[in-house]
C-alpha cells in the first residue's frame, strides 16, 4: 500500500553530484545464496530496505534516476549536492506516503 512507502533523497557513486527524491518500500524480503552455496532470505526494514532496493536495481541495470518520482508536491525531485547540502536536507524528515 502507499503507506508502506517513503521517499528519500537518494545518490549514487555511479551518478555523481545529484540525487533525486525516490519513493521506496519500507521493507523487503530478499533471496539469496551465501558463500558457501546456502539459501538465505531476510527481510530489511528503513534505511536498509531502501540501500537493497538501490543495489538490486544495479544488478538489474536499473538507477534510481530511473525511480524518481516526477509527481511530488515539493516541485522538483532532483537537486544537486551542492543544494542538498546547503538545504540541510540530509537531516530532514523522512516524508511518508
Amino acid at each position: 500500500s502507499s503507506s508502506d512507502l517513503r521517499i528519500f533523497w537518494e545518490q549514487c557513486l555511479s551518478v555523481p553530484g545529484i540525487r533525486g527524491l525516490v519513493p521506496r518500500s519500507r521493507t523487503v524480503r530478499v533471496s539469496f545464496t551465501d558463500r558457501k552455496g546456502g539459501k538465505i532470505e531476510r527481510e530489511f526494514e528503513e534505511i536498509r530496505s531502501v540501500l537493497m532496493q538501490h543495489e538490486i536495481d544495479h544488478l538489474d541495470g536499473i538507477l534510481y534516476l530511473d525511480r524518481l518520482d516526477l509527481d511530488l508536491a515539493v516541485g522538483r525531485s532532483l537537486i544537486s549536492e551542492e543544494e542538498y547540502q546547503t538545504q540541510k536536507l540530509m537531516n530532514s524528515e523522512i516524508v511518508y506516503r
